[in-house]
C-alpha cells in the first residue's frame, strides 16, 4: 500500500503572496493538513511568462525564502527548498540557506548538481494508471517520517 502522508508542496511563481500575509495564509494550511509531514517550497519563474519575482532581487529572495521556511518549521513540520540547479545556484544565496534540505528537480539520469540534497525529482512526465496526466518522480534520500 502507498503512503502518501509525503508533504506539501508551495509553489510562488505565480501563486505568491506579497508581504507575511501569505506565509500566514500558507501555514493556516499546513495547520490543517496535519497528516503532512514535510513542505517543499518552490519560487521559480514560470516558463513562457512573466512573476513578480523577475524584479526581485537575489537578496530579497533569499529572505522571502528563508521566512516562508522558517514560518513551515516553527508550525512543526521540515521544510524543504525546492528547486531546479540554476535557480539554486544564481537566484538565491544557499550559504543563508544551509539549515535547509534542498528538493532538487533535475530531469536527468544522473543530477549534476555541485552540492548536498536530500530529495531529488528525476522525471515530470510519468504516466501512472490510475492519475490523469503526467506525474512527477521523486526520489527522498532521507525518511522523513523519522524526522
Amino acid at each position: 500500500m502507498l503512503d502518501y502522508r509525503s508533504g506539501v508542496f508551495y509553489l510562488t511563481g505565480h501563486h505568491g503572496r506579497r508581504g507575511g500575509g501569505g506565509i500566514q495564509y500558507r501555514s493556516g494550511e499546513y495547520q490543517r493538513l496535519q497528516d503532512h509531514l514535510s513542505g517543499g517550497f518552490d519560487m521559480s519563474f514560470v516558463d513562457n511568462d512573466t512573476t513578480r519575482i523577475e524584479t526581485v532581487s537575489r537578496a530579497d529572495k533569499t529572505k522571502i525564502t528563508k521566512a516562508f521556511l522558517d514560518t513551515i518549521e516553527a508550525a512543526g513540520y521540515k521544510p524543504l527548498l525546492y528547486g531546479d540547479k540554476e535557480w539554486l545556484i544564481k537566484e538565491i544565496d544557499l550559504s543563508k540557506l544551509s539549515a535547509y534540505d534542498v528538493w532538487l528537480s533535475q530531469m536527468e539520469d544522473v543530477p549534476d548538481y555541485p552540492y548536498r540534497f536530500t530529495m531529488w525529482q528525476y522525471a515530470n512526465d510519468v504516466t501512472i494508471d490510475g492519475i490523469a496526466g503526467y506525474a512527477n518522480m521523486n526520489i527522498s534520500f532521507i525518511d522523513y517520517s523519522e524526522k
